[in-house]
């Protein structure tokens, strides 16, 4: 069975937070405009970012599946 303790590092955010964090360490021109960029620009970059994501697809279209099995008593 899985372990479900929290592991952070299994988790991808697209929080304005994190992003700035993805390019902090960066000197470039776009690292400067997301350090400069406001957290409302930001949270729409990320909305942006996870209709991209197709880890997230394939998460929710799991989490459906195994929902479903847990609904008809499969799980």
């Amino acid at each position: 069975m899985a372990n479900h303790d929290s592991n952070e590092n299994l988790a991808i955010w697209f929080t304005p937070e994190a992003i700035r964090d993805s390019f902090e360490a960066a000197q470039d021109e776009r690292a400067a405009w997301v350090k400069a960029a406001s957290d409302a620009t930001l949270a729409d970059i990320g909305e942006t970012c996870l209709s991209y994501d197709l880890v997230w697809d394939a998460f929710n279209e799991a989490l459906d599946l195994a929902i479903d099995d847990a609904m008809q008593g499969a799980l």
